[in-house]
């Protein structure tokens, strides 16, 4: 058996890579290795002889003399603790106090490492994932992740959308959610983003839910999740948008009827034009060479009065043709099609 002196003991102790502090009973610092007076901030010098509880932070004073008086009636104490270090700065310490007879004495040895990093880390992980948390449910967008064919999370607003409790869909064969008219293809696309065959997509189809069916227009890409590929899923709800986009179809297509019968009227108006004012100019011609003066008094003033006739005939033409030109664009803005 290796049997260590005590100047190899000593140091050992003091090069230790935890803190190390030896107490008397009043909670009085008798050693403490280099480790522990860099946590503090202070010189072996400075703390010796003086109280640990100076080193504790006021919320935690009570605790730390829990620790020391259990201690020293032979416990070991596994517990964490703030401290103040010499320039005021609070840092988190863990470790174990223990009980250490030596000469008949009875002494209390305290082994501890700074966590204080662990600690900030976690607080910053506990505040990233509770933002992450918030925002996500509190989203006004629906979010899901699918892995091997089942939900494996979903956001509230998926439970409004389907209707059904959050148990309920972890329960359920997600594509259930999906109309059958469109289940084989959104399967498909599902497989093989999982697979890592298709990239992130946007795409559309109709839902069924409890009560109520409608659109749903989503982008789907591939994650890793607890350590395995599934494929994650945000969208919204599009019903209103193709409904409207249908209401748009019919516009449309009763345009284009307006459109088709205006033609037809500006045509057959073209037409009348051209077989009054023909007829006309042949009778005037006519008049010229045959007619007396009052003859071609009486029938020019007919003509006059039939010639502003087709004007305002040949006017409501040209305003029909503007009227057919604007109903086109309407026509044209129109032609939606959706997401």
């Amino acid at each position: 058996m290796l049997e260590l002196d005590l100047p190899t003991c000593k140091a050992l102790i003091d090069t230790s890579i935890e803190g190390i502090v030896i107490l008397n009973k009043q909670g009085d610092i008798l050693y403490a290795n280099e480790v522990f007076c860099n946590y503090c901030g202070y010189s072996r010098e400075e703390i010796l002889n003086s109280s640990v509880l100076k080193l504790i932070h006021e919320e935690d004073l009570e605790k730390v003399r829990e620790i020391i008086e259990r201690g020293f009636k032979g416990d070991w104490v596994f517990d964490e603790f703030r401290y103040k270090t010499k320039y005021g700065e609070v840092r988190w310490a863990s470790g174990i106090f223990r009980p250490l007879e030596i000469g008949g004495e009875v002494y209390g040895v305290g082994n501890y490492v700074d966590l204080t990093e662990t600690k900030n880390l976690l607080r910053d992980l506990e505040e990233s994932e509770k933002f992450y948390r918030e925002l996500i449910e509190g989203s006004a967008a629906p979010m899901y992740i699918i892995q091997n064919g089942k939900f494996v999370f979903v956001n509230k607003k998926l439970e409004e959308l389907s209707g059904y409790s959050r148990e309920e869909l972890f329960n359920m064969n997600p594509f259930d959610l999906v109309h059958p008219a469109d289940r084989e293809s959104v399967f498909k696309k599902y497989i093989e983003r999982e697979r890592g065959l298709k990239g992130e997509e946007n795409y559309s189809y109709r839902v069924v839910g409890r009560g109520r069916s409608g659109w749903f227009s989503i982008v789907a890409r591939r994650i890793m999740f607890k350590g395995s590929p599934a494929v994650y899923v945000t969208g919204f709800d599009s019903t209103r948008l193709y409904n409207l986009n249908e209401e748009l179809r019919k516009v449309n297509e009763l345009l284009k009827l307006v459109i088709r019968k205006l033609k037809e009227n500006i045509d057959a108006m073209e037409h009348l034009v051209d077989g009054i004012r023909n007829p006309l100019a042949n009778l005037l011609g006519y008049v010229e060479l045959f007619g007396d003066e009052e003859v071609k008094e009486k029938v020019l003033e007919q003509v006059r009065r039939i010639d502003e006739i087709v004007n305002k005939i040949d006017q409501e033409w040209i305003n029909s043709e503007k009227a057919m030109e604007t109903l086109k664009s309407f026509e044209n803005q129109s032609n939606w099609r959706g997401i």
